[in-house]
């Protein structure tokens, strides 16, 4: 991940939204694909795909488990 990658979701109010549009991005596929992913499929993507963003990936899975357990 580079740093440019984040600004997919900048002005984004919604952390959980933000996350998805971020995965949807470093994946090269449509918002809707990840917003449509069961709970479940979408975590173990997550956490599968932390270790591959570097030194942030950790702290933005936490950050987007935070934000989805307050929606």
């Amino acid at each position: 991940m580079k740093a440019g990658d984040t600004l997919v979701a900048e002005g984004e109010e919604s952390e959980a939204r933000a996350g998805f549009k971020l995965y949807a991005a470093l994946a090269g596929v449509p918002f809707e694909v990840i917003a449509d992913l069961d709970l479940d499929d979408f975590m173990t993507l997550v956490e599968k795909a932390a270790p591959l963003m570097g030194k942030s990936g950790a702290g933005m899975l936490e950050d987007l488990k935070k934000a989805l357990a307050k929606a």
